[in-house]
């Protein structure tokens, strides 16, 4: 696969990754490293933003091996498993459930797989700060998931450095 760029659409300091049939109704967030969170059937994510509502880059990219981990340019690094059914995700804003993104997914439609997410993330502080972006704007926060085939595993916290993600785990201690 190759990697896709593209402005993702948040709101509520957040959007949500996940495939067509995930039901997220019976989801309440609890997300304790303050970027990633994976419902308890891990079937979505959410991605918690400094941004409150407007665009944020985003890159994705579904690789079939684990990527090197790249610490250096990123302020937050988030590891974690989830389990997602058919040949792709959709990534869109809470308010926003008609709109977002497509990205495909090395699996056929019926099959369910467990993937390895890699949340990255750089420019929460200055997207808090701003709160609101333009969508003509260059947003100031910019996002990097990795998404390989990989067995289950424990969360793995990488690298936590923003204030953002501070905040966030501050509330849910």
């Amino acid at each position: 696969m190759t990697a896709q760029t593209f402005a993702v659409s948040v709101s509520y300091f957040q959007y949500l990754l996940h495939t067509q049939d995930a039901d997220l109704t019976e989801s309440p967030y609890a997300g304790g490293n303050g970027l990633i969170w994976v419902d308890p059937a891990g079937e979505a994510a959410i991605i918690m933003t400094g941004t409150d509502t407007g665009p944020v880059t985003l890159t994705i990219d579904v690789t079939d091996q684990p990527p090197d981990a790249d610490l250096d340019t990123w302020d937050d690094v988030v590891e974690a498993s989830v389990t997602l059914t058919g040949d792709g995700i959709v990534i869109y804003a809470p308010a926003d459930m008609e709109g977002g993104h497509e990205v495909e997914l090395p699996a056929s439609a019926e099959e369910t797989r467990t993937y390895r997410l890699r949340a990255h993330a750089r420019g929460r502080d200055q997207g808090r700060a701003q709160q609101f972006t333009d969508i003509a704007s260059s947003p100031p926060e910019e996002h990097l998931i990795l998404l390989w085939p990989a067995d289950e595993a424990d969360e793995q916290r990488l690298k936590l450095t923003d204030a953002v993600g501070a905040e966030i785990r501050a509330r849910t201690q």
